[in-house]
């Protein structure tokens, strides 16, 4: 997966590009089907275009860690609950997640977290010769993450698939809202949490409102 490699770190909009152009491999052997939109196989991108693996254990007990990755060779240690100490060794391009994630009830998290430690491998491919502070990688990393599971023409065709309008005002989180029940089969489909598929639509002007997914207390309290 080749590319320009950049030295200095520019916009959110320059980072969304590197999604992009990690996405543009993707649907070369992934053909995107506009009428059938389905969510981005991250375990496919990771394994064949990236050339690492996934793999699960338990990172911590208190749910402070879900994932991590190697830049370069490691060696990691853990210990089970029951006291059992387990030891594997990494490699580049290889990533962990916790075992808290495994299963269908944590798919949003999974997947975000997988797509977040893609965004730190894919800011050592394109920026190789960058310094970050550790908040500022993780910042960009959540933002390669989002452009990554929500590509453009992904939720566009989503949109239309699910009959939405062009442009909404807001999502409320209230079955009074019309639109909530086919907002939440969409991420269920696109296998992201509903917050952050609201905040990508914001981005995409999808979502009009400076408050696109609201409660429905501030509903109540707007009148």
């Amino acid at each position: 997966m080749g590319g320009v490699h950049m030295s200095c770190l520019g916009s959110k909009h320059e980072l969304l590009q590197v999604a992009d152009h990690v996405i543009a491999h993707y649907y070369q052997r992934v053909p995107f089907v506009r009428n059938h939109p389905q969510a981005i196989d991250l375990d496919m991108l990771v394994m064949e275009l990236m050339g690492g693996s996934i793999k699960m254990f338990p990172l911590s007990k208190d749910g402070s860690m879900l994932g991590m990755t190697a830049h370069e060779r490691l060696i990691i240690r853990m210990e089970l609950e029951d006291g059992t100490i387990i030891c594997d060794t990494l490699r580049p391009k290889d990533i962990v997640i916790d075992s808290s994630l495994a299963g269908f009830h944590n798919t949003g998290v999974r997947n975000f977290t997988l797509a977040h430690e893609i965004g730190h491998q894919l800011l050592h491919i394109y920026y190789p010769l960058l310094a970050l502070s550790d908040q500022l990688e993780e910042d960009c990393a959540d933002i390669i993450a989002e452009g990554l599971l929500l590509p453009e023409c992904l939720v566009r065709a989503s949109m239309a698939f699910f009959q939405f309008p062009d442009t909404l005002s807001h999502i409320s989180r209230s079955q009074l809202d019309m639109n909530y029940p086919s907002f939440k089969k969409m991420a269920r489909q696109l296998g992201v949490q509903r917050q952050l598929l609201a905040n990508r639509m914001k981005y995409l002007h999808i979502l009009t409102s400076d408050v696109p997914y609201r409660h429905t207390l501030s509903l109540m309290e707007a009148g």
